[in-house]
């Protein structure tokens, strides 16, 4: 689906199905070890703001 901006729209769970391994790769390398002290495990902490940034770059609406 296209919003008429000509955004994609797409549900968190699409965004992840679709584009999983970048999202990682972006949260890695942007979140994770860019931090004073990074947590010997990411856990998952920083996964929705990493998949907001990804959306956002990428001219995706998510439908939350």
């Amino acid at each position: 689906l296209f919003s008429q901006k000509g955004w994609r729209i797409m549900t968190r769970e699409e965004l992840r199905n679709n584009y999983g391994n970048e999202i990682c790769e972006l949260c890695h390398r942007e979140y994770y070890t860019s931090r004073a002290l990074p947590e010997s495990l990411c856990e998952g902490q920083f996964c929705e703001e990493a998949e907001d940034y990804f959306a956002d770059e990428h001219n995706i609406k998510l439908e939350d």
